[in-house]
């Protein structure tokens, strides 16, 4: 998360939402679910963005070859050999 980093869109879409999240718990009668506003609240005036953290898996397979070629075979064969 990284503080006053969200485009000028992100923030209005959240005022949007943080106004959805307001009015609808008092329309359906259940003025306690508007208590969940606040943490859009807190997202929208601070202007974070959130991005999704990069699995570690993700950089081992960037070594892993595309296709295994008869060569990776026959090593494979070779090392079970032993």
């Amino acid at each position: 998360m990284k503080f006053f980093n969200a485009s000028f869109t992100t923030v209005i879409l959240r005022f949007y939402l943080l106004m959805l999240v307001c009015i609808v718990p008092f329309f359906i009668g259940a003025p306690v679910l508007a208590i969940l506003a606040l943490p859009i609240f807190l997202l929208t005036i601070t202007g974070t963005s959130i991005e999704r953290p990069t699995s570690k898996t993700a950089d081992v397979h960037k070594n892993v070859p595309n296709r295994i070629t008869s060569k990776d075979v026959n090593r494979a064969n070779e090392k079970l050999a032993y």
